[in-house]
């Protein structure tokens, strides 16, 4: 289920397509996550802020799992120009988000909790 197969971003709604990509990266030996997580994303009909999204996962990821970072995610298209902040919170969450997002995230200007990529 790499990155570009559009059906799994097309078919659903954002969250619950994200959700199954990242537990579908977790299943996998290291020779597939590696291959889940290569191919560019800029063919998927995704918003700019998604988009920022996954590049921020896929780089965490591979520093996480000490995978090698695919050059797509240095693109000038997955940096943010203004702050998107994750499941639109608002007021103090922001603060918290600000503080917590992992770096990968933060140098493209999206914000999240650092459990994020988390799941159970």
């Amino acid at each position: 289920m790499a990155l570009t197969n559009t059906s799994i971003f097309d078919n659903m709604p954002w969250a619950l397509a994200f959700g199954n990509w990242l537990d579908e990266f977790y299943r996998q030996d290291r020779e597939s996550q590696i291959a889940l997580i290569s191919s560019d994303i800029h063919n998927l009909s995704l918003s700019r802020e998604h988009k920022a999204y996954l590049a921020a996962t896929v780089h965490h990821l591979a520093n996480e799992y000490k995978l090698p970072v695919p050059e797509w995610v240095w693109k000038e298209c997955y940096f943010l120009s203004s702050p998107y902040f994750a499941e639109g919170v608002t007021g103090n969450l922001r603060l918290v988000y600000l503080y917590e997002a992992p770096l990968e995230f933060k140098v493209r200007m999206v914000f999240t909790s650092r459990n994020a990529l988390h799941r159970v």
